[in-house]
C-alpha cells in the first residue's frame, strides 16, 4: 500500500492537501474520494482506518482536507465552497490516466457525506455513494424533505 501525498490549488490563493492511497495490485478496483467531518481533518481515525482496509482490497482512496482545515480553522466554509473543493477532487481524479475506466465513489465521515450527496445530487456523474455517518438532517420550513440531497435514493 502506498499514501501519496500530494496538493492541489483552490482559487489563486487557497491550496488543498490530497492523499492518493494506492494498491500494491496489479488491478484497482474502484477509486473512493472521502471527504472529512467538520471537526476533523483527512487524518481522522475512522478515515485513516477505512483508507487502510480499502486499499488493501484493491479499491483506490482519496482523501483530502476541506480549505478551511487545511488553514486550521474551525467552522467549515460556506456549502459552495465545500461542494467546489469536492468536486476538484472528483475532476482531478477523473483526468488520471491511471483511473480511466474505473468506477468512481463519492462519501465521507458526517459532513463530508453531506457535501457528497449534494454535489452528487447535482449531477456529479459518480457511480454511487458512501456514508460513514450522515450529519443530523437540518430542518427545512414547510413540507419539504428532510434531507433533500437523498430523496429518492436507492439503499
Amino acid at each position: 500500500m502506498e499514501n501519496r501525498p500530494l496538493t492541489l490549488p483552490f482559487g489563486p490563493e487557497r491550496r488543498m492537501r490530497v492523499v492518493l492511497g494506492l494498491p500494491r495490485a496489479a488491478t484497482m478496483d474502484a477509486v473512493l474520494i472521502l471527504g472529512h467531518g467538520a471537526n476533523n481533518d483527512l487524518n481522522h481515525p475512522v478515515l485513516a482506518g477505512v483508507n487502510e482496509r480499502l486499499v488493501r482490497e484493491g479499491v483506490v482512496t482519496v482523501r483530502f482536507n476541506f480549505p478551511y482545515a487545511e488553514e486550521g480553522r474551525k467552522r467549515p466554509d460556506p456549502d459552495r465552497v465545500l461542494e467546489d473543493a469536492m468536486a476538484l477532487v472528483l475532476e482531478y481524479v477523473a483526468q488520471q490516466r491511471d483511473f480511466q475506466g474505473m468506477e468512481i465513489f463519492l462519501g465521507g465521515k458526517s459532513l463530508g457525506a453531506r457535501i457528497a450527496a449534494q454535489l452528487t445530487a447535482q449531477g456529479a456523474g459518480v457511480s454511487g455513494l458512501v456514508f460513514l455517518g450522515y450529519p443530523k438532517a437540518r430542518r427545512f420550513a414547510g413540507p419539504a424533505p428532510v434531507c433533500p440531497p437523498l430523496s429518492g435514493a436507492v439503499p
